[in-house]
């Protein structure tokens, strides 16, 4: 296996250095160390390596078609820095810092979400079949486009509506 070096002497020192500099973005913005950026930089190379056996010299020079691909490394590596960061948020650390994430999060606001999710869900199978509807197309759409989708008026699609919350607070009062 070649070092680092080796494998990056295969590239121009133009993309040797745009490598350097969007790894180094990523280390400032989401405040990696050294180690970590060291690994983008090795991620962005191999990357690089990957799709070069899908350039093709007849499109665009070698320069531009490695561009194309960090930055699109560069977007996809971004988001999912920022993905896992948000799952992590999601737990609660305590003294156990540097341990593995194997911990989950049962206080009591956590159960009573999911408990909340589940009465809403077995409260929307107890309304009438319209409104049940109306409930689910109001996950994905709009008012106006439920309205145009359903042929109604948007007056009449809000007035359900307003019948839809009433019965909804009625049937989870019952339950509490």
């Amino acid at each position: 296996m070649p070092y680092r070096e080796d494998i990056m002497s295969l590239f121009s020192p133009v993309i040797q250095n745009r490598i350097c500099f969007i790894t180094r973005r990523l280390a400032r913005v989401y405040r990696l160390d050294l180690e970590d950026e060291e690994e983008l930089q090795q991620d962005a190379f191999l990357e690089l390596l990957r799709a070069l056996k899908k350039f093709n010299p007849a499109y665009g020079s070698k320069r531009a078609f490695s561009s194309g691909v960090l930055d699109k490394w560069y977007m996809h590596t971004a988001r999912s820095i920022r993905q896992r960061r948000e799952r992590l948020q999601m737990y609660r650390f305590s003294e156990f810092e540097g341990e593995p994430l194997d911990i989950v999060d049962l206080s009591p606001c956590h159960v009573r979400a999911a408990d909340a999710r589940m009465d809403l869900e077995a409260s929307l199978s107890l309304l009438p079949r319209d409104l049940r509807w109306l409930a689910e197309e109001l996950k994905y759409k709009s008012v106006r486009e439920i309205a145009e989708d359903a042929g109604l008026h948007r007056g009449t699609v809000y007035r359900r509506f307003t019948r839809l919350r009433v019965l909804l607070r009625e049937i989870l009062d019952e339950n509490e």
